[in-house]
């Protein structure tokens, strides 16, 4: 979007689009001076562009910019006495249902004259959508706004009750380790083994609660220190796939919008005898839920450090390598 929601927005910003010829777009329209008016044609034409934007990706629609061939091509400001902010609003939140949450409007005053008023009217994508406007729902595509079809407004409507789940992140908790001090005036140590803990987080990204997912890990079988250890955090083995264990635990619980949960954890080990295959390796992670799925690869290599230093960088122990 060309503005955010909570950005500040100068004179500046408005001669910048003029002067680069910023072109209108899926989230951008510009609006001539003319466009608004007490007219019914023009209160329509209003709710509808707004109504559009935050029935598809969100936007910016201003009023007080002429474009030309879809581009912004000189200013047309708006005399802000007779048409000022509290008339946009009225406008707005009373030809367009459901309430279009966390609209914003902007005046800016060029030369700091209200006769001289640009209107930044920045709109959300709504988590509410569709919203009607004057009776009929549109939608946004390129330049235009068009009616919204039956089978769109179907699909708007599942949309908000469709969840959305993500893999966060992989969480590293170093575990035990065991290292031997190499003679020297400068200290090195030789590592003999490590053993981390790896939490996987999934987060509802979405408006919906979420009550049913699933999560499988697959992990190299030569990492994998003790098979107790998938036990004892969350999960359990579901089945071998060549050379990687597949791990997998579900949901038991309703995961809430916006809420992290750890689902799944497992430990690994890293000795001098796999160290150098486990360079190489990859964890892939893949989630399933109502809404979709999800999936995340990263090697071990990247997960894995020790006293600030790489896998690839460690020495091991020889005599005691296991």
């Amino acid at each position: 979007m060309l503005f955010d929601i909570d950005q500040d927005i100068v004179e500046a910003d408005i001669h910048k689009l003029v002067n680069e010829r910023f072109e209108e777009g899926l989230t951008l329209e510009f609006k001539a001076s003319g466009a608004l008016s007490n007219s019914g044609d023009n209160k329509k034409e209003l709710v509808k562009d707004v109504s559009a934007m935050a029935n598809s990706a969100g936007g910016v629609v201003i009023y007080g910019i002429l474009e030309k061939e879809h581009a912004a091509y000189a200013l047309s400001p708006i005399d802000g006495n007779q048409f000022n902010k509290e008339w946009l609003e009225n406008v707005i939140y009373s030809r367009i249902r459901r309430k279009i949450e966390n609209i914003r409007i902007v005046p800016i005053r060029i030369g700091g004259k209200i006769e001289q008023t640009v209107y930044v009217i920045i709109v959300p994508e709504s988590i509410n959508a569709p919203h009607m406007a004057d009776g009929k729902y549109y939608r946004r595509h390129n330049f235009q706004v068009l009616e919204m079809d039956e089978y769109e407004v179907r699909g708007a409507y599942s949309k908000q009750i469709r969840t959305t789940l993500a893999i966060e992140d992989i969480d590293v908790m170093k575990g035990d380790f065991h290292e031997v001090r190499l003679p020297g005036e400068v200290v090195k140590y030789s590592v003999v083994d490590l053993n981390y803990y790896l939490r996987v987080g999934i987060r509802n990204i979405g408006n919906s609660i979420e009550n049913h997912f699933k999560i499988y890990a697959s992990v190299p079988t030569s990492l994998i220190r003790d098979h107790s250890t998938v036990r004892d955090l969350k999960g359990k083995i579901d089945r071998h796939e060549g050379s990687n264990t597949i791990l997998v635990a579900a949901s038991n619980s309703p995961l809430f919008q916006n809420e992290l949960a750890t689902v799944l954890g497992f430990g690994i080990q890293i000795t001098g005898k796999n160290k150098d295959d486990a360079i190489n390796e990859v964890i892939k992670i893949k989630l399933y839920y109502s809404g979709g799925t999800d999936e995340m690869a990263i090697s071990v290599s990247e997960l894995i450090t020790h006293r600030e230093l790489s896998l690839g960088e460690l020495i091991y122990h020889k005599k005691l390598e296991l």
